[in-house]
């Protein structure tokens, strides 16, 4: 498996000993969702130097179009489906 030599700025996810980043990793997360995100896995066909560009702008401009929080919001009650037990 290969080793990061810096700490990651997105998303990185390990599957199957393989390591993917960036779009290629959101996509390969959207494709396990419920719901229509698996969808979007039909731009995994987008040559990745222009899936990654896009990637790079919607996360430079996350905070700007969704805002930011100083610590994690509380999750609503009626979205308690959407969360793990562990306890």
């Amino acid at each position: 498996m290969p080793y990061l030599t810096q700490a990651p700025a997105s998303v990185v996810l390990a599957q199957d000993g393989k390591v993917y980043v960036e779009s290629t990793a959101a996509l390969k997360i959207a494709k396990e969702l419920n719901g229509l995100w698996p969808m979007l896995y039909m731009f995994i066909l987008v040559p990745p130097v222009l899936r990654d560009a896009v990637y790079r702008w919607v996360a430079n401009n996350r905070y700007r179009w969704f805002g930011k929080y100083d610590s994690c919001p509380i999750p609503k009650p009626e979205w308690k489906d959407r969360f793990l037990d562990v306890s």
